[in-house]
């Protein structure tokens, strides 16, 4: 039992690959967000809501992806149903990506708004899919 567990161990520390939401990467995922008096609202059924920042999901990514992203007096809101709302966000979807993605947002008083069924708003954000 002793020599499993520590072949165990030994795999993952020399792996070298970071799973991230069901993704395999390599390299640097850096968020970098500065969240100052706003609102991230989701009402309704499946509503996806994000602000400031970064997912990567069932994607392939090595290199740099980084997000620094500054929102301030800003609304994000999904209203209804299977709607989703980025604002300020990298999100890497289902993609391979090889080389660096680098989003620099600074978003003041802006409202991003997802109304009704299978909306998608995005504001500021770089989308892969």
């Amino acid at each position: 039992m002793k020599k499993v567990i520590a072949f165990t161990v030994c795999f993952l520390f020399v792996s070298g690959s970071l799973t991230f939401g069901q993704s395999e990467t390599s390299g640097t995922i850096l968020n970098k967000s500065g969240i100052n008096n706003s609102v991230n609202q989701a009402d309704g059924d499946c509503n996806t809501v994000n602000l400031g920042s970064l997912r990567v999901l069932d994607s392939k990514v090595s290199g740099y992806v980084i997000n620094i992203s500054n929102v301030k007096d800003s609304a994000n809101i999904a209203n209804g149903e299977n709607n989703i709302v980025n604002m300020g966000v990298i999100e890497i979807d289902d993609a391979a990506v090889s080389g660096d993605v680098v989003n620099e947002s600074t978003i003041t008083a802006s409202t991003n708004v997802a109304d009704g069924i299978d909306n998608e708003a995005n504001m500021g954000a770089i989308v892969i899919r």
